[in-house]
């Protein structure tokens, strides 16, 4: 009898406790570092609404180019450039079109949950870039990696 009462509140307390992760947070701000094919790749990432602003810092070939998505519209900045077009006029493959892809299928909750390892819920889905992984706070829900593991590609959200 002793066993079944220590159990009860054993089960309450086990069945109160989440056991889905929080939702992946579709607005935030964040840095990236990321490493595709060798290359490290730092940038700044604004998700607001349906909008999507990747302001690039390194490598220095890249700095200063920003990229701005909007629906299926795309806006490339440099300097004093500016090229409107729409998103997919960006090769797949390239950097800000893999986090836009991403982004975008997990924006249509086009993911299948795989787990939680240590903190981290992880989540797996396909976009126009390939398939992909996505990591984020079991917690929170802040997105902390995005790998592609095709591309060579892995990216690291602070």
């Amino acid at each position: 009898m002793k066993r079944i009462l220590f159990i009860i509140p054993l089960i309450i307390l086990m069945a109160s406790c989440s056991v889905q992760p929080a939702a992946i947070q579709k607005e935030f701000k964040a840095e990236i570092t990321a490493n595709y094919n060798k290359i490290k790749i730092k940038a700044d990432v604004i998700s607001a609404g349906h909008s999507l602003k990747i302001e690039i810092k390194s490598p220095d070939n890249l700095n200063g180019y920003v990229y701005s998505y909007k629906s299926s519209d795309l806006s490339v900045k440099y300097g004093d450039l500016i090229l409107n077009t729409e998103y997919n006029y960006i090769p797949v493959n390239a950097f800000s079109s893999i986090i836009y892809n991403v982004l975008e299928a997990y924006g249509r909750d086009e993911l299948n949950y795989i787990g939680k390892y240590n903190t981290k819920a992880r989540f797996s889905g396909k976009c126009e870039s390939g398939n992909f992984i996505i990591s984020s706070d079991y917690n929170t829900g802040y997105i902390s990696e995005i790998e592609i593991k095709d591309l060579n590609f892995k990216a690291e959200f602070k």
